[in-house]
């Protein structure tokens, strides 16, 4: 989205990735991308496989080239725990998780967190409780993510 503010054009992204297939364009390859907002993503794809293993074959293989022959390499350039440190330190993120997320589980939000952090990377990190699909919080979710470009956008 084009996010326009005064006389000042922000690009920005609001996306509910479903995978992490295309979070490092988002992240590094697109360095028109100053904001972002990351709802219930897998950032380390090793941990995904790990809790669903049903994933692996049912999008991971059929989505990402080269897959069944470069397994590790490939899940490594999609999850941000391995590349963290190649980040764009004046964009920013805001990672929202649902804590009672049954395709996501929340603790990737917290691990990500903790790179971001050792990195001094800005983020924030909110938790709902509630699942995928943020079902109870659509609304607030809404404001939330308005009010968190707001805040980056005036300063």
């Amino acid at each position: 989205m084009n996010y326009e503010y005064g006389n000042n054009n922000y690009n920005t992204v609001y996306k509910n990735f479903f995978t992490s297939l295309n979070y490092k364009w988002f992240l590094l390859d697109n360095t028109d991308i100053q904001f972002g907002v990351s709802h219930d993503h897998h950032h380390h794809l090793f941990d995904l496989i790990a809790d669903r293993l049903e994933i692996e074959s049912k999008i991971i293989a059929e989505c990402v080239p080269n897959y069944l022959e470069n397994k590790e390499t490939e899940l490594k350039k999609r999850s941000v725990i391995y590349w963290s440190e190649e980040l764009d330190k004046s964009s920013s993120l805001l990672i929202l998780c649902g804590t009672n997320d049954k395709r996501v589980n929340p603790e990737q939000a917290d691990k990500v967190a903790h790179k971001l952090t050792e990195i001094k990377y800005d983020y924030e990190l909110r938790k709902f409780e509630t699942d995928h699909f943020f079902s109870a919080y659509k609304t607030e979710l809404n404001e939330l993510a308005i009010e968190w470009f707001d805040k980056r956008l005036k300063n």
